[in-house]
């Protein structure tokens, strides 16, 4: 009986009774994201106050492990029907994040380099700050652009290895 255990803990510690999109901690997190916008776009009170961490702990910790133990998995169906394929469903959603995050951090240093100081007669001044290139290794100064690009580097010409130091 103790043998048997073991591998039943071998089992559950493994992770294999979850799909293979679901193993992976990361994997997991990205698809309850998911799954919380679809349930913050429903027009009803029954998932108002489910967020995705807390279904993510349930689901997975919780209801997956205890079907397991119990000898149940989750499969997908061999129905014949045309399914949504659930990693082109999870790429899309996890591209369009990275997307909005990068416009956002994009927006955020667009308006951190157009601020401007002025000198006393009120005349802006265009702030200038020393810049090192991640593939020569140059350190050099350049004025913030005010389009929200990097500077180029004087040496090998590229701005988008460029970080400010």
């Amino acid at each position: 009986m103790q043998d048997d255990l073991q591998g039943l803990k071998d089992y559950l510690k493994s992770g294999k009774y979850l799909p293979d999109f679901l193993q992976d901690f990361h994997d997991q997190k990205l698809f309850f994201k998911r799954l919380d916008e679809v349930v913050q776009s429903r027009n009803d009170n029954y998932t108002k106050d489910l967020n995705w961490i807390s279904a993510q702990v349930y689901t997975i910790d919780v209801f997956l492990h205890f079907m397991a133990v119990h000898g149940y998995t989750l499969q997908k169906s061999r129905k014949k029907v045309e399914f949504f394929d659930i990693y082109t469903e999870l790429s899309e959603f996890e591209k369009k994040r990275r997307e909005e995050q990068a416009g956002i951090l994009m927006q955020a240093l667009s308006n951190h380099i157009n601020k401007t100081e002025t000198n006393d007669q009120d005349t802006p001044v265009q702030e200038v700050a020393t810049w090192e290139c991640m593939d020569c290794d140059v350190e050099f100064k350049a004025s913030l652009k005010k389009s929200g690009f990097l500077p180029d580097c004087p040496q090998c010409k590229k701005d988008y290895r460029v970080y400010r130091k």
